[in-house]
């Protein structure tokens, strides 16, 4: 006994999941790019402020989905921004960037949640 199967519409499919692809991509790049910014902004109200250097160094840089939040390099901050955060034997810790990101988790976990209704809706 032979079984024959005619498939018919993957062209049609393949152009629809490259499309999903393509918009998730989008959409969790602009997730990310929000999630930076606000942890940024949130390490700069966090951080002690004596010269000012630290705080003008923090940064965040993304690449499609992906995201970075730091000091920028070309700053004499880089050195020391983890004594501050973590402090020393003789400095205590300010924690400043771990607070930050704590505060954004939720908010961002709940925006990458909402990419799946927006999929829906395409």
């Amino acid at each position: 006994m032979d079984i024959s199967v005619d498939v018919t519409g993957t062209a049609e499919l393949n152009r629809k999941l490259r499309r999903l692809s393509d918009l998730v991509v989008h959409l969790s790049g602009e997730k990310v790019i929000g999630s930076c910014r606000r942890i940024v902004a949130t390490a700069k109200e966090l951080v002690p402020v004596r010269t000012g250097e630290l705080q003008r160094a923090l940064t965040y840089s993304t690449e499609g989905t992906r995201g970075w939040v730091g000091v920028r390099m070309a700053s004499p901050a880089r050195v020391y921004w983890r004594f501050v955060e973590f402090g020393t034997v003789r400095y205590p810790a300010h924690p400043y960037f771990r607070p930050a990101a704590e505060a954004e988790r939720s908010r961002f976990e709940a925006a990458m949640r909402e990419i799946g209704s927006s999929l829906e809706a395409a």
